[in-house]
């Protein structure tokens, strides 16, 4: 059997946790790449030229329109990726010139943004644009019209749900109340995880457990100053990848333990 028949085979039927988990991964490694284009050497001169270069005043909409001329060419399958990290990258710099400017650190600077809405609503925008450019060329790896005409339905979707993310992302960016948000965003995205994650046996008492969990984060400090929402966001994403890439392997694992220590008390 040839490995494109056997691709053929796998993906139609795997397509939903290879979605998932391309999406999550690609959440990660733009935030990998955040990081490292924000150690890149600047000077106090060269940091200061960065931060002067950047608009004092921009409308919500002209805040959105920037990032979808910015972020459109993410969608191309696979030369996306590329190009999502070429963006990061930027951002990345553009993020430790300001922490300089501050008189601050790179990562002080990111963890206190990542307390934004806009923030995440911006990289799961540009996540889902390079998950369908992914998914199709994937799609068109298994010779199969029906799976490519389904991909292409998705990407078109995709599109909307981008552009959608970013119009909303730049009104928030542009409102004091933006943080406040949180109290409605945080219930939606669990729903929307939990939904993902019911196949593997999760339940309603996990959606309560983790959105009250989310929300105590915002209380409980970490060592840079900011609440650690930031690191239990990112927890909790890793967990939704483990699970999709292990088909609930780690659910399974959990109740064994959990089992074990009733029979053993």
């Amino acid at each position: 059997m040839s490995p494109t028949s056997v691709w053929a085979d796998y993906f139609p039927t795997n397509r939903h946790r290879i979605r998932v988990s391309v999406l999550i991964l690609m959440v990660l490694v733009q935030s990998i790449v955040l990081f490292v284009g924000g150690n890149v050497p600047l000077t106090v001169k060269q940091s200061k030229e960065i931060v002067e270069s950047i608009p004092s005043e921009m409308s919500w909409n002209d805040i959105a329109f920037h990032n979808m001329k910015l972020s459109i060419f993410v969608f191309i399958p696979a030369l996306g990726v590329g190009w999502l990290g070429w963006v990061s990258y930027n951002t990345g710099t553009v993020i430790e010139a300001i922490a300089i400017t501050l008189n601050s650190t790179t990562i002080t600077v990111l963890l206190c943004l990542t307390m934004f809405p806009h923030y995440w609503l911006e990289i799961i925008a540009y996540t889902i644009a390079t998950t369908a450019g992914m998914m199709f060329l994937l799609a068109l790896l298994t010779f199969n019209s029906h799976m490519v005409f389904y991909e292409l339905t998705c990407l078109g979707t995709s599109l909307a749900a981008w552009g959608f993310l970013l119009m909303i992302a730049g009104f928030l960016e542009t409102q004091l109340f933006a943080p406040l948000s949180w109290i409605i965003l945080i219930p939606i995205i669990v729903g929307i995880v939990k939904l993902d994650l019911e196949k593997f046996g999760y339940s309603n008492r996990f959606s309560l457990v983790a959105t009250i969990f989310l929300y105590i984060s915002f209380f409980i400090p970490f060592p840079k100053g900011c609440p650690s929402f930031p690191i239990t966001f990112y927890g909790f994403l890793i967990l939704v990848l483990l699970e999709n890439l292990s088909a609930g392997g780690i659910h399974r694992k959990i109740w064994v333990f959990l089992n074990f220590l009733t029979k053993k008390s």
